[in-house]
């Protein structure tokens, strides 16, 4: 979490002139969502009683566990950016 924090934040340095706290706000956002997403997908694993979602990639959980923090997290933080600069 510390370093995905820390790398938003330095892009946001770069990118945004200066405006470093919308990178801190945005990495938290997308560090939390990720860690969220994670977990709701192992627990709705452990509710259908199944070890992997699909058989596609053998031993690493199916495809949605490669997926289930970027489904939570990419919403996230357009919603942190779509806040802080606005929709165009």
């Amino acid at each position: 979490m510390v370093l995905g924090t820390v790398a938003a934040t330095v892009a946001a340095w770069f990118l945004y002139d200066g405006r470093w706290w919308i990178g801190t706000v945005a990495g938290v956002a997308c560090c939390l969502a990720a860690v969220l997403g994670d977990l709701v997908e192992s627990a709705l694993k452990r509710d259908l009683q199944v070890k992997d979602m699909s058989s596609l990639i053998p031993g690493h959980g199916g495809i949605l566990d490669r997926l289930d923090s970027i489904l939570v997290a990419a919403p996230a933080g357009y919603v942190v950016f779509a806040f802080f600069l606005g929709v165009s």
